[in-house]
């Protein structure tokens, strides 16, 4: 057994609470878990002393909560035990309860077993439970993310859960096992040549460390950062190339090599340097891999950023050009009409010679507009195409520049529809990887297999016969590079050495693996993929033919969210964190204030701050610390009360921030930044509690994240409906959530253009007379013909291999289709069918829907709020510190609706009791994402000073008649007073 002090810390102290203590209920929880159905009635019935009743209906009550059996003391338990005896023994007194022996109790937890068919965890159970644990560190070797899986697994498995120490031994064994292999493995696979590449990694270039200066990303598309980060590229390849291969014979999942990498991200080089030296290897291999991969990502990224670019450049610069056309030649009309005029004036002979009348005509009419004024008057649009192609050749230094180097170094496969395209990407990167020109190489040796008709005739240069047209060789370079770009985006090309770019086949589960599909299936537990297709498509038929500061330390105590702040060195440091060190980086980053004003204003060093931040604050703890306080404010009595239509309902919703540091990642919107940049703050929020969020670019399409945020959100508010706005809408999601457990209730904008694509079970023929009618029958057939492969790919989502934003886009992608994405989009149709037909007919579902996304537009107010310093404008350098950045705004947001939601609780427990139901109502329709009762600007102190907030007393005040009914008065924006 693993010593304490070597033992992993997995969860905070308030998690593990809520797994493994005493249940502390409410009245409200006691009607609800001491509720006794027929069969546990009928056991309690059975049982002819008081004591061991009431300690059979206490033990039954606590196994309903927590799937646990516990050992107390009556004393611990008197309040649960006079309500069993008020509600079920109304004659008797507590004072006739004894405590019940250890033979009784036992009996009792194998009664309660065989009536809920749970099991105990024994040697049977530990044995498949550390190989559930093995499987899932290959798949992420991050110690939360095991123990949330066996957690779920002994959940499905209804195997009640060992205790914590031995859960924590068990994931510490399966973590150093498994890095252990991989250790082992790699000193095996590693030759000297590349353990000296591993080991120069760690070696000062020119006062810089090697690894440090291969962090940098680059800021933004200019040449100079995309050349940098391509010389990085170059360095990567030797270890990347043996990364890839090793890793992947390894067994490592792209998680896990996501997880090791960041480690080298957060590990300072003097703590690298003095690592184990097969364990370092082992993370500067993953971080190589990873790194290389990312690296791809921005070349590609840039290189449709910019072609995209220079595509709209031209599209402006032929606007400009024919309306400037279209303004000279009316201006011109007037001198034509003089001109027409000289064929009727009467002072001009017939024998006058036409070369005289012409000369008259071009003194009115200069003879270069004659062209022009003509085509106007017969009408003949400006030829913007041809403008735009001329245009092209004037970028022509531009992209020579800032486009060959990036596609010569990139390597694209593709479908055999894009043959032509590949074979003119082939030619045309041989030239410049050989240092030549394309203008060196004749016109005739060209592919030109990839110049469509329309736009043939700006291809070539005029001649009186075809034969002696000759290529434009600059325009063509830049057809290859438009028709890559639209390839790439569609997915019909890729990059393999990629993680958003690459084909996606290989975003899904490998083949190898997939060959052994009932257990992955199994493994996954997901009831949609598990059924037979036949069974959940009767279902559907069924169904469609049927319907056709202070404040921060305050929160800290309650719900322990500090414990998440754990060191980047984990158990292996013996430094404690400074709690006033943590809450001011995390004020100084949510508020965009910065460390070095937050400095000035708290009279913390900006050294210790700075020390802090690198080691205590990274994504994974202040996701963690978000989540302890979400979790505490699902645990409130008030939580449950803001249900939409008696569920769980979500919603998800984008944020626009203005970006002051270039970053790869920032984009143009004129809409929301004028002529800067940005970033969107992705945001899942559920009974107004913001439980997850990412950053994404604005470029990138929302409906593409949806399942993403949904299904990697860790807290334990699982909404059961989920809302976006039309954005969030796409082919697939109706699927993808639907497999995932969640029912999907987009709001459209347009819903009867929706409506205009609904599926029926028969013929639309068989609906004549109906309002509204399927344009369509569905095709079963399809579907079951396909449903292996829509189970691959669903699998591979829910096996969090992958980047689920990505495969979501290559699915919902109109440009590439084949018979599994037709399925795919045939079930998502039927599921989209369903919800229509409910929207339209329930008018309560809409309601909900528009309820549920106003509350994330509420979030999306007080989170602006919070980061009100720069005007909130991100000043971070990277797109992992907007991330950062962004979990530290959402972490003040938690605490303030915690904080509200904890006194409006308080009351609302007050007022239940009284019966006073008017004011239930009203609280229930009172928001606690209310920030005017929060002082967010000023000083800061971050003292543990003796003052706390006296939560009951507050309450109480609510009790008085007057200031009830004053408060009430106040709008509900101004939040708990």
């Amino acid at each position: 057994m693993a010593s304490e002090s070597r033992r992993l810390s997995i969860l905070t102290a308030q998690e593990v609470d809520d797994l493994y203590a005493l249940p502390c209920f409410t009245e409200e929880d006691r009607r609800l878990y001491f509720d006794l159905s027929p069969a546990e009635r009928e056991l309690v019935d059975g049982i002819f002393t008081l004591s061991v009743a009431v300690h059979l209906i206490l033990q039954l009550g606590y196994f309903k909560a927590k799937r646990q059996f516990f050992v107390y003391r009556l004393e611990s338990v008197t309040d649960d035990a006079e309500h069993i005896l008020k509600r079920y023994f109304p004659t008797r007194v507590i004072a006739e309860i004894k405590p019940p022996s250890r033979s009784n109790r036992l009996d009792q937890q194998r009664t309660v077993l065989k009536l809920y068919t749970y099991r105990p965890c024994g040697a049977g159970a530990k044995k498949e439970l550390e190989e559930k644990a093995r499987r899932m560190a290959m798949l992420s070797a991050q110690p939360v993310f095991i123990l949330r899986e066996v957690l779920q697994y002994l959940s499905n498995q209804r195997i009640v859960a060992p205790g914590y120490t031995y859960l924590q031994d068990m994931v510490g064994r399966t973590v150093s096992t498994e890095r252990l292999r991989l250790t082992r493995l790699l000193d095996r696979a590693l030759t000297p040549e590349l353990e000296r590449q591993l080991q120069t990694l760690l070696e000062a270039d020119e006062g810089m460390y090697r690894i440090s200066l291969l962090k940098h990303e680059p800021k933004d598309f200019s040449y100079g950062e995309l050349r940098q980060e391509r010389e990085r590229r170059t360095f990567f390849q030797p270890l990347f190339a043996f990364g890839q291969a090793f890793l992947t014979a390894a067994g490592l999942s792209n998680e896990s090599v996501k997880y090791y990498a960041s480690l080298v991200q957060f590990y300072t080089v003097y703590k690298l340097q003095r690592m184990a030296v097969p364990t370092a290897r082992l993370y500067l291999l993953c971080f190589a891999t990873h790194r290389y991969r990312q690296i791809n990502d921005n070349l590609i990224e840039s290189f449709i950023h910019l072609v995209d670019d220079y595509e709209q450049q031209a599209k402006m610069a032929a606007e400009i050009a024919a309306a400037e056309a279209m303004a000279e030649a009316t201006g011109n009309l007037q001198a034509a009409g003089q001109v027409l005029n000289l064929f009727l004036d009467p002072a001009i002979p017939d024998s006058t010679p036409f070369s005289k009348v012409r000369q008259r005509a071009f003194s009115l009419l200069n003879a270069e507009r004659f062209g022009q004024v003509s085509e106007y008057m017969r009408k003949i649009e400006f030829d913007k195409a041809a403008f735009e192609w001329s245009f092209y050749g004037k970028l022509h230094a531009k992209f020579k520049l800032n486009l060959r180097h990036l596609f010569a170094n990139l390597d694209f496969s593709g479908l055999v529809d894009d043959a032509p395209l590949l074979e003119a990407v082939a030619f045309l990167q041989e030239i410049l990887r050989h240092g030549g020109s394309p203008r060196q190489i004749n016109s005739s040796d060209f592919p030109t297999g990839i110049i469509g008709r329309n736009v043939q005739r700006y291809m070539y240069t005029e001649a009186e016969k075809r034969k002696d047209r000759q290529l434009d060789v600059d325009r063509y370079e830049f057809v290859v590079y438009r028709l890559l770009r639209k390839a790439l985006e569609a997915g019909n090309v890729y990059v393999g050495d990629s993680n958003e770019f690459r084909s996606f086949e290989d975003d899904l589960i490998r083949p190898e693996r997939w060959k052994n599909k009932a257990a992955v299936l199994e493994e996954i537990d997901s009831p949609v993929l598990l059924a037979p297709i036949e069974q959940t498509l009767a279902t559907f038929r069924a169904e469609l033919e049927e319907e056709f500061e202070h404040l921060l330390r305050f929160v800290a105590g309650k719900t322990d969210f500090m414990n998440a702040f754990t060191h980047v060195l984990g158990r292996y440091i013996k430094q404690e964190a400074d709690p006033r060190h943590i809450l001011a980086c995390v004020v100084a980053m949510g508020t965009n204030m910065g460390l070095w004003k937050m400095a000035e204003v708290s009279g913390l060093g900006h050294s210790a701050l700075m020390t802090t931040a690198r080691n205590f604050l990274r994504a994974e703890t202040l996701h963690a610390a978000n989540d302890a306080i979400s979790n505490a404010t699902a645990a409130l009595s008030m939580f449950d009360q803001y249900d939409i239509g008696g569920m769980k309902h979500s919603s998800s919703d984008g944020q626009r921030i203005e970006t002051q540091i270039p970053t790869i990642n920032a984009r143009h919107g004129s809409k929301y930044f004028g002529l800067k940049k940005g970033v969107s703050a992705y945001t899942l929020v559920a009974n107004h509690v913001p439980c997850n969020a990412r950053i994404i670019g604005t470029h990138e399409h929302e409906s593409h994240f949806v399942f993403d945020i949904l299904h990697n959100n860790t807290a334990e508010i699982q909404p059961e409906r989920h809302s976006t706005d039309t954005h969030g809408s796409n082919q697939v999601n109706f699927l993808l959530l639907f497999c995932d457990g969640y029912q999907f209730a987009p709001r459209y904008r347009d819903l009867h253009k929706k409506t205009a694509s609904l599926v029926g079970v028969r013929h639309p023929s068989h609906y004549t007379g109906s309002l509204i009618k399927p344009t369509r029958k569905i095709r079963d057939d399809l579907i079951v013909r396909e449903w292996p492969n829509i189970q691959r790919i669903v699998a591979s989502l829910m096996q969090k291999d992958v980047t689920q934003a990505t495969v979501v886009r290559k699915l919902s992608s109109y440009t590439r289709q084949n018979e599994t994405k037709k399925a795919l989009w045939e079930m998502d149709n039927i599921l989209r069918t369903k919800y229509l037909l409910d929207f339209i007919d329930d008018p309560a579902l809409r309601q909900n829907v528009q309820k549920a996304l106003n509350r994330g537009e509420s979030y999306h107010r007080m989170r602006r709020a919070i980061s009100y310093v720069n005007s909130g404008k991100f000043r971070v350098k990277t797109e992992a510190e907007q991330q950062i950045w962004n979990e530290c705004s959402r972490l003040i947001a938690n605490a303030i609706i915690y904080y509200n939601t904890l006194i409006v609780a308080r009351v609302y427990e007050r007022k239940s009791a009284a019966g006073d139901l008017e004011a239930v109502t009203l609280l229930q329709g009172i928001s606690p994402v209310a920030w005017r009762n929060v002082h967010l600007i000023g000083n800061f102190d971050f003292t543990d000073g003796s003052s706390v907030v006296d939560i009951e007393a507050l309450a109480d005040h609510y009790q008085n008649e007057g200031f009830w009914r004053r408060s009430m008065t106040e709008t509900e924006e101004d939040g708990p007073q």
